[in-house]
């Protein structure tokens, strides 16, 4: 089986007087997100063998914030092709994934990551369908969806075919923090 962890940069600026998109750096409460989504990556033990980010501002950031949540230094490979792209294109990335990986965590923007894991989530199945409904409705900045691919090779990743493990926001862990809560899983 191949895991795939997708995530969404966490909450950029718009505030910055900056010429282009690509530059736009995180806000403060993209900050505390990233940090908070590294530590639970952490805690959770969702590990990667190789991790996979869009080359702007604030990916680089959400990945620095990552550490710093996380406790060490997490290798990553930024690649231009993540920059913006589509579900069509994110899905062709990962069918390229070399298959000595089984877990691959890929950090970009929406509305491509959102539409990847809508593409990758079958139809149908009742407790799929509240999952889909979830990530349809919204993909917040620094969310988090962990999805396993009935596959040995990436190359047959296939459209409707991932189980959803879960989807985390981090307001979810706000409140995990404040009370004990059942985190959303199918």
């Amino acid at each position: 089986m191949k895991r795939l962890i997708l995530m969404r940069h966490a909450k950029s600026s718009w505030d910055s007087a900056v010429a282009r998109d690509f530059d736009r750096p995180l806000n403060a409460r993209g900050f505390k997100a990233g940090k908070r989504m590294g530590r639970y990556l952490k805690e959770e033990g969702l590990l990667w063998d190789v991790m996979l980010v869009s080359p702007s501002q604030r990916t680089k950031q959400t990945v620095e914030r990552l550490e710093t949540g996380f406790g060490e230094a997490l290798d990553p490979l930024y690649d231009d092709r993540l920059y913006m792209a589509s579900a069509t294109q994110l899905l062709s990335l990962v069918r390229n994934l070399d298959d000595a990986s089984d877990t691959a965590l890929l950090l970009g923007h929406n509305p491509g990551v959102q539409g990847l894991a809508m593409t990758l989530l079958p139809h149908g199945d009742t407790e799929m369908e509240k999952a889909r409904a979830r990530i349809e409705a919204k993909y917040p900045t620094a969310a988090i969806a962990v999805l396993d691919c009935p596959t040995e090779r990436w190359s047959a990743v296939a459209p409707a075919s991932a189980r959803l493990d879960r989807f985390i926001k981090p307001k979810d862990l706000k409140k995990k923090a404040a009370a004990p809560l059942e985190l959303t899983r199918p």
